[in-house]
């Protein structure tokens, strides 16, 4: 609900304190939560950001990109680092930067 309210502001002009509810945390804490939720990608490492949302939906149900500042999850997963987007006309797709699958002891595909 705190995503969804705006502070209104005081009398005299001056805007409100931002309580904790309405501060929000920076998309690099979401990193985790997104990279937990890549399931089983394809041969060059890409999974659907339908299905890492599916996922991430069913493990933290309070999850919402409004809470790290981002208006939907490709935004979040752009801003928060780590991760490749791949937007072609119908979908979106995303996995882990190079670097970070590197350590993940599966066989890398270069990418052209």
């Amino acid at each position: 609900m705190e995503n969804l309210l705006e502070a209104e502001p005081e009398k005299g002009g001056k805007a409100p304190a931002r309580t904790a509810a309405q501060r929000k945390d920076a998309p690099r804490k979401a990193r985790k939560i997104i990279a937990d939720a890549i399931g089983e990608p394809d041969a060059d490492g890409w999974e659907s950001l339908g299905s890492v949302g599916q996922r991430i939906q069913g493990a933290h149900p309070d999850f919402d990109p409004r809470s790290y500042g981002c208006a939907n999850l490709s935004t979040l997963v752009e801003r928060s680092g780590g991760f490749d987007i791949r937007k072609d006309s119908d979908n979106v797709h995303v996995r882990r930067k190079a670097a970070a699958r590197k350590g993940s002891g599966t066989a890398q595909v270069p990418t052209v």
